[in-house]
C-alpha cells in the first residue's frame, strides 16, 4: 500500500509494511493511469516507486484505489448513459402516444363531421321533398277541393241573403 506524506516543498511516496514482499506490488500500466485522467484540465498523472520523489503536489493512489476510481467512472457512466436512453425513449413513447391520440382524435372528428354533413343533407333533401308535395297538394286542393267548398260557400251565403230578403219581404205586407 502506499501512502502520500505532505511536505512543504515536497511531496515523497513511501511503502508501508505490508504482508506481501515488495516485489509482489505492482502499478497499473501507464497507459491505463493516462487514461483515467486524459480528458483536458484533469489533472496530471505520473507512475511512482517506493521512494520515488514525487515530480508534483497531490494525492497518491494505490493500484487498487485507481482501479476502483476508474471503475466508479466507468460505472457512473454507464448509469447516466442508461438513464439518459431510458429518458429519451419514455420522451420518444409519450411523443408517439400524444401523435396517435391527435391522430385517432382527427380521425374521429373527421368520421363525426361527415355523418353530421350526410344527415343533414338527408333531412334537406327529406324538408325539400315534403315542401313540394305540400305545394302540389295545395295547388291540387284549391284546384278541386277549394273550388267545391267556394261553391259552397257562395250557394250558402246566397240562401242566407235570400232568407233575409224574403223574412223582411214577409213581415212589411
Amino acid at each position: 500500500m502506499f501512502v502520500m506524506l505532505f511536505n512543504s516543498s515536497m511531496v515523497f511516496a513511501q511503502q508501508q509494511p505490508s504482508a506481501l514482499p515488495p516485489a509482489t506490488v505492482s502499478l497499473p500500466p501507464f497507459e491505463q493511469l493516462v487514461q483515467l485522467g486524459s480528458t483536458n484540465n484533469r489533472g496530471r498523472i505520473s507512475p511512482m516507486r517506493a521512494g520515488q520523489t514525487a515530480p508534483f503536489d497531490g494525492v497518491l493512489f494505490d493500484t487498487q484505489a485507481s482501479a476502483t476510481i476508474s471503475a466508479e467512472r466507468q460505472f457512473m457512466a454507464q448509469q447516466c448513459s442508461i438513464y439518459v436512453t431510458r429518458e429519451v425513449e419514455t420522451a420518444r413513447n409519450e411523443a408517439r402516444l400524444t401523435q396517435s391520440n391527435a391522430d385517432a382524435r382527427i380521425a374521429a372528428l373527421t368520421a363525426e363531421r361527415s355523418i353530421m354533413v350526410e344527415s343533414r343533407t338527408r333531412e334537406v333533401e327529406r324538408l325539400t321533398t315534403a315542401l313540394r308535395d305540400s305545394e302540389e297538394r295545395s295547388t291540387s286542393f284549391f284546384n278541386a277541393r277549394g273550388m267545391f267548398w267556394l261553391g259552397i260557400g257562395v250557394l250558402s251565403t246566397g240562401a242566407v241573403i235570400g232568407a233575409i230578403y224574403l223574412g223582411l219581404a214577409l213581415s212589411s205586407r
